[in-house]
């Protein structure tokens, strides 16, 4: 038998024993078996490596999965606190921003042009400046993923 029959009847061995051959690839593998010692061996052993595991036995501690499930529900919630930390910060500095910006405005338009340039001096560019800067790491950043837990 060529190498590739042999290929192929390992791959049919492990979707078996992965429970995923289709009943033509059983067919098939079973065909082969039939004429190819070597096979036979390597589903055996394969067989047998398997039982192997299925008898070996951990001692786990039973508090264990309480405690991960306890870590993952602490680090949820800390990240959930995060979030609502950084969405009261966000929408803080806009309404500063749109605060300076309406008074700005109202000085800019009621006022002697003297006035007018002492605002967007000291007062205006500053604020900007300031908000921008405590803004941008917030807009800049990527959101963070979502994770799902497996159970």
């Amino acid at each position: 038998m060529n190498m590739d029959a042999h290929e192929k009847a390992r791959s049919w061995i492990d979707r078996r024993l992965a429970a995923e051959a289709t009943d033509e690839e059983n067919r098939l593998l079973d065909e082969h078996l039939a004429v190819c010692a070597a096979c036979r061996l390597s589903l055996e052993r394969s067989l047998r490596a398997l039982r192997g595991l299925g008898e070996l036995t951990l001692d786990v501690d039973p508090g264990l999965t309480a405690r991960v499930q306890a870590a993952i529900a602490r680090r949820a919630r800390d990240l959930e606190r995060r979030r609502a930390h950084r969405r009261r910060m966000i929408l803080g500095l806009a309404a500063a921003l749109l605060l300076t910006a309406a008074g700005s405005f109202a000085v800019w338009t009621l006022t002697p042009p003297a006035w007018t340039a002492g605002v967007v001096i000291f007062w205006t560019i500053p604020s900007l400046c300031a908000a921008l800067g405590l803004l941008a790491p917030h807009l800049l950043a990527p959101p963070p993923r979502k994770r799902e837990l497996v159970s």
